[in-house]
């Protein structure tokens, strides 16, 4: 029999996660004002068709946004997302991984210390 409470608990865990997780991208990416905080959130959206809380499922279609909107500029804003991610995950090792895999990581550790 399916227990109907604890998968929305656990829904509940996962997007308390997400959103742990979008708030730190949100301030990785204010950093660099609002407006490009914001033109990045568009052209996710314009590009994939996917709206900010998407990027939980699908970084790597994040990570090839910021590659396309900042060219060779890309390096040095995806290498401040990662440090943000890694100061948000702290106590979790991330070790030496692409922009993709410390956001993956990042979202798979804030949503198991919610749990």
């Amino acid at each position: 029999m399916f227990n109907f409470r604890r998968q929305r608990t656990v829904q509940h865990v996962r997007s308390a996660g997400s959103e742990k997780f979008l708030t730190h991208l949100d301030k990785s990416l204010d950093e660099f004002g609002p407006s490009v905080k914001s033109v990045v959130y568009f052209k996710f959206h314009q590009d994939y068709g996917l709206m900010r809380e998407d990027i939980c499922d699908r970084p790597d279609l994040f990570v090839k946004t910021i590659d396309s909107m900042f060219g060779e500029g890309a390096s040095f804003v995806k290498s401040h997302i990662e440090n943000e991610m890694r100061a948000a995950s702290a106590p979790f090792e991330l070790g030496q991984s692409s922009t993709e895999d410390i956001l993956k990581k990042t979202l798979s550790f804030l949503s198991s210390a919610l749990r």
